[in-house]
């Protein structure tokens, strides 16, 4: 498994690999920008199958109007919610020809947080309401779209559980996720060595919570 989503986040970085740019850029290519998103999907997978790797982390599903946003920002397809969908659902449609396993991150929405996991724990206050119409709405859809597999936010959402971060609530991954929007396929952590989750928790105690809460894979 990898994260090769394009843009500032690849792993594979060798010049014998495809550099492609950010999910963003998709959207520059108007009434084609589906079709865009599903052939970087693909081509992407193709390369990833090639060298033996069968899981992407991709595509980003975050709702980011912001470009400036510390963590997400260009990762985005859009700040558009329906466009969002569209172009991620499409994106993992052309990864699944080509055998490799689409991961859509970071549920429920890591696109209108205002710091960055990797630092600090960010906290979107944001009502279930507004969650629910604006930050689900593509994970809904790449849902009945059949994807296999999702990746959880280190973010705090108070409306949706005060107390913990999503990786590590079961309201939020197992009452919403698994119950609410029906998701089937596999649970992912985000990486739990993060400081939003390491901080408060340490390593340990967080995959024992992060499992318990519903996700598969810590």
């Amino acid at each position: 498994a990898i994260d090769q989503e394009g843009g500032r986040v690849r792993r594979l970085k060798d010049p014998r690999f495809t550099q492609f740019p950010p999910a963003r850029s998709c959207s520059l290519f108007c009434c084609h920008a589906e079709r865009a998103a599903e052939s970087a999907g693909a081509f992407m997978a193709a390369e990833l199958s090639a060298v033996g790797i069968d899981i992407n982390f991709a595509p980003v599903l975050d709702v980011d109007e912001d470009p400036k946003n510390p963590s997400v920002g260009d990762r985005s397809f859009s700040g558009d919610p329906d466009t969002a969908a569209r172009l991620g659902i499409a994106f993992l449609r052309g990864s699944l020809s080509r055998n490799v396993l689409p991961v859509g991150k970071h549920f429920p929405g890591h696109g209108h947080a205002d710091a960055d996991s990797h630092e600090v724990l960010p906290v979107v206050r944001a009502s279930r309401a507004t969650l629910l119409r604006r930050d689900v709405v593509p994970f809904r859809r790449a849902i009945r779209a059949g994807i296999p597999a999702l990746m959880s936010a280190h973010v705090l959402f108070p409306s949706l559980d005060p107390r913990y971060p999503a990786t590590l609530s079961e309201k939020i991954l197992r009452g919403l996720l698994r119950e609410k929007l029906r998701f089937r396929g596999v649970l992912f952590s985000d990486a739990l060595e993060m400081k939003a989750i390491a901080n408060d928790h340490g390593m340990g105690r967080a995959a024992v919570l992060a499992l318990r809460a519903g996700c598969d894979v810590a």
